[in-house]
């Protein structure tokens, strides 16, 4: 009996059964291949070897390459960044490169940058790029240096601005400083250099002690006191609607500013062999120019409600006027006073007290 045969009948089944399972797989191949898995993050800075060239590492995040810093290499960005955490640097010397982008180290507590025990902060690519620090704590200083240096773009504090300390310190601030309390303080021999403008809510934008130099490029708001044999130098204005004086000065120290000075209450006042130079005008609510044992030279005008020059075994020059509603110059006669201008004042007022007697 002869019989018939389908060919490959068995394959066939077999076939169809594996059907489904074939397309499930080709659509799960599909999805896969349409979908790739994601890119790794791109690094945001890279450290340099103390040869300045050559790259040891790249890095996502900067807090990774703040810890794996060394003393003498740099940190450079590849990208714009936002850092929330405080940065100490403690003991070595750290460079940031920021060639071409911008650096903002935020703080919500305690100083947003903190150098300490010789350590050093600089800085690279200035011209084109930003190292910006902003503090957010009322009680912090957005740049704290003991017996160490920094150099940054600007500072931004909620509390205070920058505080320097130890004999060798230094910070630099190529732009300005702005703060809700004191703007800069310095202490024992440290140096602060501001090419832009010192702003503060403060009785003082400006503290200078023990022998200290602050220089400021711009105008200062917010006063400035130097005792102790400090200097400060101030290329704009200084004004001082809330405190006491626009510059104080005791004990040694020396305030020269190339702007106009005007104080809440007093001018400019210098006592205690201190030193006050201010190519402007002068000016202040109650007394104008007031002197101890020192010396003020004034460029311009001075102005009061009430005396326009008070001194006191001392030397005062002024190139301009003298205005005053009260009284124009109040003396001793061991007080030298000149006016290359006139004085001014109302009808029925004092010119000029000497002693006591008009």
């Amino acid at each position: 009996m002869s019989t018939s045969t389908v060919p490959n009948a068995t394959s066939r089944i077999k076939l169809k059964k594996k059907m489904p399972f074939i397309i499930a797989v080709v659509l799960i191949l599909t999805f896969l291949l349409g979908f790739a898995a994601p890119a790794s993050a791109a690094p945001v800075c890279e450290i340099v070897d103390t040869d300045g060239s050559t790259v040891l590492q790249q890095y996502t995040d900067l807090a990774d390459a703040l810890d794996d810093v060394s003393d003498g290499q740099t940190i450079r960005l590849l990208a714009d960044i936002d850092y929330n955490s405080n940065i100490l640097v403690d003991g070595i010397s750290v460079t940031f490169d920021v060639t071409g982008y911008v650096l903002n180290v935020t703080s919500a507590q305690g100083h947003t940058l903190k150098v300490e025990m010789f350590g050093e902060v600089n800085l690279i690519g200035g011209g084109t790029g930003e190292f910006n620090v902003i503090c957010q704590d009322l009680l912090g200083n957005g740049v704290f240096v003991s017996n160490g240096k920094a150099t940054v773009t600007s500072v931004t504090s909620s509390g205070f601005g920058v505080y320097v300390i130890g004999l060798g310190s230094a910070v630099t601030v190529s732009g300005g400083v702005m703060s809700a309390r004191s703007g800069i303080t310095t202490e024992l021999d440290s140096v602060v250099s501001v090419g832009g403008d010192v702003l503060s809510g403060g009785s003082n934008s400006i503290t200078a002690g023990n022998s200290s130099s602050v220089t400021v490029g711009g105008s200062v708001t917010g006063g400035i006191s130097s005792t102790y044999s400090a200097t400060v130098n101030v290329g704009g204005d200084v004004s001082n609607s809330g405190g006491s004086h626009g510059v104080y000065t005791d004990t040694g120290a020396t305030v020269t500013v190339g702007g106009n000075v005007v104080g809440n209450v007093t001018g400019v006042r210098a006592i205690g062999d201190s030193f006050i130079d201010v190519d402007g005008d002068v000016t202040g609510n109650v007394v104008g120019v007031q002197v101890k044992d020192s010396i003020v030279n004034v460029g311009g005008d001075v102005t009061s409600n009430t005396v326009g020059v008070q001194a006191d075994n001392s030397t005062v020059n002024v190139g301009g006027d003298v205005i005053s509603d009260t009284i124009g110059i109040q003396a001793d006669d061991e007080s030298e006073v000149t006016v290359d201008g006139v004085i001014t004042v109302p009808v029925d007022t004092i010119y000029i007290e000497i002693n006591g007697s008009y």
